[in-house]
Parts: C-alpha cells; sequence; structure tokens
C-alpha cells in the first residue's frame, strides 16, 4: 500500500505480514486498497473510509484466526511454537 494510504490501514497490514505469508498478504492488501478507494471515491475522507474497509474485512485478528482455521498445518506448527 502506497506511504499515502492512512497510517491506521498500514498498521492493519503490518500486524498481518507478521503471521502470514507473503502471497496472501499480497491479496489482503489489494482487496483492501480497492475497497479503501471505493469508499473515497463515495465522498468519505480518509480516516473513515480506512476505518469502514478494515469494518467490511474484519479485524487482523478475526483474519489470522480465519487462516489458522482453514490451515491445520499452521495450526500445529503455532502449537509447537507456543503462538
Amino acid at each position: 500500500m502506497p506511504e499515502s494510504e492512512p497510517r491506521l490501514i498500514r498498521g492493519y497490514l503490518q500486524v498481518l505480514a507478521a503471521q502470514l505469508p507473503g502471497p496472501i498478504v499480497e491479496e489482503l492488501t489489494d482487496g483492501l486498497t480497492e475497497t479503501y478507494r471505493s469508499y473515497r471515491t463515495r465522498g468519505l475522507p480518509a480516516d473513515a473510509a480506512a476505518e469502514a474497509a478494515m469494518e467490511e474485512f474484519g479485524s487482523a485478528q478475526e483474519i489470522l484466526a480465519g487462516f489458522v482455521r482453514v490451515n491445520p498445518a499452521r495450526q500445529a506448527a503455532r502449537r509447537l511454537l507456543g503462538l
């Protein structure tokens, strides 16, 4: 996401990037950026558009939990590492 995007979204993506594979984060970034821009074109200010986009996607914790649920190998690895 370009540096001009809201700090709120950058922080959200950093949380995801710390725990998910790069290709998944890239896909989430693309979708979140598109959603954010859609809200901006509807006239929402940057911060409100960022909040709306992230609300639509769900919290970072919800996304991480969903990824663990659909990827049992990752779940087992997290248990072994004590995460």
